[in-house]
Formats: C-alpha cells, sequence, structure tokens
C-alpha cells in the first residue's frame, strides 16, 4: 500500500462520522461549534461576550427540542476573560454534552 492510498475500512467510517456532525449542526443551527468526541459524545458550544438573557439550560433545551431521543450528559458555561482571536474553548461560552 502506498502513502496516497487509505485503508478501506475506514474510508466509511469517516463519511459516517462527518454525516453525523453535518446533521447536528444543520438542527442546531446558530451554534458556534459541535464536536464529536470518544464514546459519540457530542459537544456543542455556544460563545458569549454578554450573556443577553442567555443560558446553558436554554442551549440544552434547544438541544432537547431538536433532538428528543437525545441525553444530555451535561451543560455549563465556561467564563473566561476576553483575549482577542482566541479560539471558543479559550472564550466564554456554553456547552451541553449529549448523546443520540
Amino acid at each position: 500500500m502506498t502513502s496516497t492510498q487509505q485503508p478501506k475500512q475506514e474510508l466509511p467510517k469517516l463519511a459516517r462520522r462527518s454525516r453525523r456532525l453535518a446533521y447536528v449542526r444543520e438542527r442546531l443551527a446558530g451554534v458556534d461549534q459541535v464536536v464529536l468526541g470518544p464514546n459519540n459524545v457530542f459537544t456543542v458550544r455556544r460563545g458569549f461576550f454578554y450573556r443577553s438573557g442567555g443560558s446553558a439550560e436554554q442551549l440544552a433545551q434547544r438541544v432537547r427540542e431538536a433532538f428528543p431521543e437525545a441525553t444530555v450528559l451535561d451543560a455549563g458555561e465556561v467564563w473566561k476573560e476576553f483575549v482577542g482571536g482566541a479560539p471558543l474553548q479559550r472564550q466564554s461560552h456554553w456547552y451541553v454534552k449529549f448523546t443520540l
């Protein structure tokens, strides 16, 4: 096998993963980040500078409405001081971890 060839068994796995991520992004329009981690746990994040009445519970409710079959494992808020250009994980954000 040359370095440019992929093992045949890995390609369908990657395709399934990308389809699941696209499906969650489509159903939860407006979230800033969707990550599929180990054990098929999705993490969605929505960043904020001002809370403006938003909360992690509201984001969790959006997940429950979009995916009634979802099991919400964790939801919360991360507060960080503003640093321009920092990635979302290092900025203030709400997050919800769930499985489908």
